[in-house]
């Protein structure tokens, strides 16, 4: 049997519960003489009551629960009660919801008024509008509007909300990363073309050809871009011995050339974005960064202009790292 049986199962007992006994009785036998009628007096309807019951499973002071509020409204008057249970099933939840019906239903008998219920749980709800005949002083509406039952289902949420405990967010921890020496330079080809190598502080060498490039103030701009890239997303400390690539990306000095204006407008952002610097250094003036990328650059120029393999590229930046490693040491 699934949860809609059990919750119709036990509103058709109720109904048969509630109806008069002489309504489950046989008829008594006519009398012989006719009795007088009485017509009694035309009975005036009750006030009518606002109600909405809610359910919701909730973060409380003990734990886990699941909470059922029945909130009614009685001329303006605004009534909120509350039951909980630890136990978590669907089973737990149509019984909570069973439990503010049938409150719900003995005020009103109580009372003597009629009810205007809306049920959030689309289960219960459904199970009452099978048995709604069975009771007539209730009466269901399954849509709210900007109505007083729809400010009053409002405020049934917001005291749901209430019983619940704030839980804070895990703390994200950031750590810090940082950031990377890394020395870069251009070797420009007697052709057209230019070679760019870089080396970082951990003995890491790269090199690159770029077959269209046209001056060596383009290869500097690509070899900072050629490190930008190599380690994407992480803060660098780019060295240049070209002081005037350094002025550009630094002093936001405007270059003329569209090129390398170019160049620099790609590359500005991704420095901001990444917290990354660049500096300028003097070449060929003992810095190892700066001589070992100057070395990787000359080896890219040299296989594109001599026509020598991979594999020859590959055994010169060994060669090279080896000696930054070694000088490191």
């Amino acid at each position: 049997m699934n949860l809609f049986e059990i919750v119709f199962a036990f509103l058709r007992r109720f109904a048969t519960r509630l109806r008069p006994a002489a309504s489950r009785q046989e008829p008594a036998p006519r009398p012989a003489a006719p009795a007088p009628v009485v017509v009694p007096a035309p009975r005036r309807p009750g006030p009518r009551t606002l109600a909405v019951i809610r359910m919701a499973q909730l973060t409380v002071r003990d734990g886990e629960r699941l909470v059922a509020v029945l909130a009614t409204s009685r001329a303006g008057r605004r009534e909120f009660t509350l039951r909980c249970s630890a136990d978590l099933s669907q089973g737990a939840r149509a019984g909570l919801g069973l439990d503010a019906f049938e409150r719900l239903l003995a005020d009103a008998e109580q009372r003597d008024e009629r009810v205007v219920l809306h049920v959030h749980d689309r289960c219960l709800m459904g199970a009452l509008l099978e048995s709604a005949s069975a009771f007539p002083r209730i009466d269901l509406v399954a849509t709210l509007g900007e109505d007083p039952l729809g400010r009053l289902n409002a405020a049934s949420i917001a005291r749901l909300n209430s019983e619940a405990v704030a839980v804070p967010a895990p703390t994200r921890r950031v750590t810090q990363v940082a950031p990377l020496r890394v020395g870069t330079d251009a070797s420009k080809s007697r052709r057209r073309g230019v070679g760019v190598g870089l080396a970082t502080e951990r003995g890491e060498i790269r090199a690159r050809f770029f077959a269209q490039t046209s001056d060596v103030l383009q290869g500097e701009l690509q070899a900072i871009e050629f490190a930008l890239d190599s380690y994407p997303g992480r803060p660098l400390v780019i060295e240049s011995d070209s002081l005037n690539a350094v002025r550009y990306l630094t002093e936001r000095s405007r270059s003329s050339n569209r090129v390398h204006a170019e160049a620099v407008a790609r590359i500005l952002p991704r420095i901001k974005a990444t917290s990354s610097r660049v500096v300028w250094v003097r070449g060929h003036d003992g810095h190892d960064l700066n001589e070992a990328a100057d070395r990787a650059a000359r080896a890219a120029r040299r296989q594109r202009e001599f026509g020598l393999g991979s594999d020859w590229l590959e055994t010169m930046l060994g060669s090279i790292t080896a000696d930054c490693f070694a000088a490191a040491a």
